[in-house]
């Protein structure tokens, strides 16, 4: 049994180490990457038919970056944090907005406008799903950076 175990391990240890790595990606993408983000952690790259997926740890913040293949372009970058990073523009925003709500949580999306026509240098268009917590309901809540809300999402607690 203990040799079974043992063999088990190793097998899956084996698996592990050829998980897919930065030196099989364009030299110019993993350099840009590094320049941008020069204190990532924990970085995971996967390739995808048309993109490169970038998953790390920026400043204690969980990230993933998505590149296009062909020419690098950012897609699409996402942030997942707590209300102390979030803009203050945006925080105050929900506080006046949705007063008596504890922020729970927020996923930043950084998206091109129009990917379908998306030009090299293009700004990035930013949203924010911010999800609010009271006594009986959970909400999403949907902002643009200019702290325009809407309501996605809206549940009752089980009590």
């Amino acid at each position: 049994m203990k040799k079974l175990l043992i063999l088990t391990c190793a097998l899956l240890f084996g698996i592990s180490s050829f998980a897919y790595s930065p030196r099989n990606i364009d030299e110019k993408l993993v350099h840009a990457f590094s320049v941008s983000f020069p204190k990532a952690e924990k970085v995971s790259w996967q390739e995808m038919d048309q993109a490169y997926i970038v998953s790390f740890v920026d400043n204690g913040i969980r990230s993933r970056i998505t590149y296009q293949k062909k020419d690098g372009a950012i897609l699409s970058y996402i942030r997942y944090y707590f209300q102390e990073t979030l803009p203050v523009n945006i925080r105050l925003s929900i506080k006046q907005e949705f007063p008596g709500k504890k922020i729970w949580g927020v996923v930043e999306l950084s998206t091109q406008p129009n990917a379908d026509e998306q030009e090299p240098g293009q700004a990035l268009k930013t949203f924010y799903y911010v999800k609010l917590e009271s006594a009986s309901t959970w909400t999403t809540v949907k902002l643009d950076a200019n702290g325009e809300s809407e309501v996605i999402e809206r549940y009752r607690k089980a009590l």
